[in-house]
């Protein structure tokens, strides 16, 4: 995996393609998706209604993906970097993550779509994408980035890419467990943040060294 988030850019790609086909299917109430999407949700919802420790289990994993543990884990990061002496990776993550939830929040409002009638958690329209999962997502990504090129064995990138996808993972199956979210919905918070986060990462990275340059 190349510095600079370069390496993610296959992937971004084909995440941004997949991210538009999906946006599609959603606007225009695809079918099959909106037939998965309700099928998946009602089951899922007449499970946690009958198993209340499942639910609050769930309930207490979808924190990782709130705005204020999100907000945590950048300062956390920005702190670090400025005190590694890495102020041009602490500037390249602000500029990453302001710019990605720029586009992700224009999304949402050209999209706008409902919530799932039924839920365990209130909340606010609209539904598409994800926002805990963009969330969760986008910090992982940025954390793989950032530690790569310290996690030099094998076994430590392993542990690494594990724990960051456990927790993009398990934060957007926590929005579909709790019925704040269609399945899509979860779908489209990663592949938001893949197709979003790493190029600006990139363009951060290369603005602000072209700054330092001047």
């Amino acid at each position: 995996m190349r510095g600079g988030g370069r390496g993610w850019w296959p992937a971004a790609i084909l995440c941004g393609l997949a991210l538009v086909a999906l946006t599609l299917a959603v606007q225009t109430s695809w079918g099959p998706l909106a037939t998965l999407d309700q099928t998946i949700n009602t089951r899922l919802y007449v499970f946690g209604a009958a198993h209340g420790t499942w639910t609050a289990v769930w309930k207490v994993i979808t924190h990782a993906g709130a705005s204020a543990f999100g907000l945590l884990v950048w300062l956390v990061a920005v702190v670090v970097l400025v005190r590694l002496g890495r102020q041009r990776d602490a500037l390249a993550v602000s500029l990453a993550v302001l710019a990605s939830q720029l586009v992700f929040r224009a999304l949402r409002l050209l999209v706008y779509r409902p919530r799932p009638p039924a839920f365990f958690v209130q909340v606010e329209p609209p539904s598409f994408p994800s926002g805990h999962t963009m969330a969760a997502a986008t910090g992982a990504i940025l954390l793989t980035i950032l530690i790569w090129p310290a996690a030099r064995r094998a076994w430590s990138r392993v542990a690494l890419v594990t724990g960051m996808i456990a927790w993009a993972g398990l934060v957007g199956v926590s929005r579909a467990v709790l019925c704040v979210h269609w399945p899509s919905d979860v779908v489209g918070g990663w592949l938001c943040a893949v197709a979003l986060v790493p190029p600006a990462y990139a363009l951060a990275t290369a603005v602000t060294a072209a700054r330092r340059k001047d």
